[in-house]
């Protein structure tokens, strides 16, 4: 991300479980921190959903995309691997 971008915050944050930090909820509340956690931490078994959250982090980044469209993809993506945090406590 260029350094001069604003960060690209979330309305509302979205919490993944993830087993890099001890299964402990990672609170995601910017395309930044998204597209970090898809790129580097996110678990084996992703697909579609995967590479379309990465896709809508990076037009959000570049301009041509929406906050709201990478938020509502990086959430389709924690469902394709069940890593949702509301999900998993229901």
């Amino acid at each position: 991300m260029n350094p001069a971008m604003p960060n690209l915050y979330f309305a509302s944050p979205v919490r993944v479980i993830l087993g890099t930090h001890d299964y402990k909820a990672d609170v995601v509340s910017s395309v930044s921190k998204a597209a970090e956690l898809l790129l580097n931490d996110w678990p084996d078994g992703g697909g579609p959903a995967l590479l379309a959250a990465k896709e809508a982090c990076l037009a959000a980044m570049e301009g041509s995309g929406t906050v709201a469209a990478a938020r509502e993809a990086f959430v389709a993506a924690a469902i394709e691997v069940d890593v949702l945090a509301e999900r998993q406590h229901r």
